[in-house]
């Protein structure tokens, strides 16, 4: 009888255990607990023409906000911007890697600080990111500055202040966009610096459709710089922000804006558009959230005296 006593203490121990272990489990799972996820795009099923959210729990989650993305050019690593939940309100730059096959769990970068660090953006060759930082800069009176980061031997290099301004996106040649923020009657203007000969031309307002008397900011160009994508707070659109595109024309300027449409501006507010290097899906942020769609609307929109 005792002996049938404590093989039942022993078996009652058992589960209670094992319960804990799946409890503690299902409260604390991490990504790495998930299945192996294969393909390209952190293993996600692509979207068609109707905006998804991309990597919903793993990289788009409810208790924080993630914003602003970037893909390395073989689409190994995809860097994002997060804050709130377990960030409180560090904003931070987020890395997610594939590691032997699996996605890793995203994680602050090396270079974080404590200050404000967010909006990504590799060059198309892989040799840069920029991204925007509060860290102060010693002699510079702005608050928010551009900064980047070089790779040597597979890892970032220490951050150095780039220029004023914020959100910076590149084209093959070098050439940069980014929205200029030192006018304080005009919180975003989109201007433009040419590269040439290892150095880059003073910034210029970009003309066509692109700026308007509202705040114009987030410029993705294109590799090619055949269009310029951006968000604006000009009236008429779908939602408070609405995402445009402006094509370049044979003459080197651009078109006027079109607006992406009420599938990409959704309810609420829709930005910090970028294009994935094999050139194939959107990534737009909706809503506090991450979104991505086919990028053939880049093509249905272009006007036909363009095609």
């Amino acid at each position: 009888m005792k002996k049938i006593i404590i093989l039942l203490l022993i078996i009652l121990a058992i589960i209670f255990l094992t319960g804990i272990r799946i409890s503690a489990s299902q409260n604390s799972k991490t990504f790495s607990d998930w299945p192996v996820l294969k393909g390209k795009y952190l293993g996600q099923k692509p979207p068609g023409m109707t905006p998804e959210i991309f990597a919903p729990s793993i990289i788009s989650t409810k208790d924080h906000i993630e914003f602003s993305c970037t893909f390395n050019p073989e689409m190994t690593e995809f860097y994002f911007a997060r804050v709130g939940g377990s960030l409180g309100h560090n904003y931070s730059i987020m890395v997610s890697k594939w590691v032997n096959g699996k996605l890793s769990d995203p994680v602050p970068v090396a270079f974080n600080t404590p200050y404000l660090e967010n909006e990504p953006h590799i060059t198309p060759d892989g040799r840069y990111m920029y991204f925007n930082s509060s860290r102060p800069v010693k002699g510079n009176k702005s608050i928010y500055n551009i900064w980047r980061v070089k790779k040597v031997d597979h890892r970032w290099s220490r951050p150095e202040v780039f220029r004023n301004g914020m959100f910076l996106s590149s084209a093959i040649n070098g050439n940069i966009y980014y929205t200029d923020i030192s006018d304080t009657n005009d919180p975003g203007i989109i201007v433009c610096a040419i590269y040439e000969n290892n150095k880059y031309s003073q910034s210029s307002i970009v003309d066509g459709g692109v700026n308007t008397k509202y705040s114009d900011a987030h410029p993705f160009i294109a590799p090619d710089e055949s269009y310029i994508i951006f968000d604006s707070y000009r009236p008429g659109g779908y939602t408070k922000t609405d995402i445009y595109i402006c094509y370049k024309l044979p003459d080197n300027s651009w078109s006027d804006a079109i607006n992406l449409g009420k599938e990409i501006n959704l309810k609420g507010d829709t930005g910090f558009a970028s294009i994935s290097p094999d050139q194939k899906y959107l990534f737009f942020t909706l809503n506090e959230d991450i979104y991505w769609v086919d990028a053939k609307i880049i093509e249905e929109l272009k006007p036909n005296y363009l095609k």
